[in-house]
């Protein structure tokens, strides 16, 4: 069983978690491995003991449409206004697939991406 996460240190800590569990509340180490980073990275990112990369920003810009604006100061929407439907639907999809066994999550996203791949070539 995971360890009770602390208190963010710092307001952008705080957003940073809040984003995470704004999408569903994953595992860390999932978390961090759909944006790139090790584990103990976001842990440290989110505790407020460090701050994200420039790259890291960008991934959370370019997946999750993060307002970073919001990131970095608070002021403004968290999901950028590009986009708000697509990432609140990814969202709600994350959150639906992640209740299954993990076979079965990656026999959806097999299947996600055969649409997609039929899609793309009609």
């Amino acid at each position: 069983m995971a360890r009770p996460e602390a208190a963010p240190k710092t307001p952008l800590g705080a957003r940073l978690r809040e984003i995470r569990r704004h999408f569903g509340d994953p595992e860390r180490d999932q978390w961090a491995a759909r944006l790139g980073v090790a584990k103990n990275t976001m842990a440290s990112y989110e505790r407020g003991d460090t701050e994200p990369t420039a790259s890291v920003l960008a991934a959370y810009r370019e997946m999750l449409n993060i307002n970073l604006n919001w990131l970095a100061t608070g002021q403004g929407e968290m999901l950028s206004s590009e986009g708000v439907a697509e990432a609140g639907l990814v969202a709600e999809l994350a959150v639906e697939i992640r209740k299954l066994p993990p076979a079965r999550q990656q026999l959806v996203l097999g299947m996600m991406r055969s649409i997609v791949n039929h899609e793309l070539h009609k």
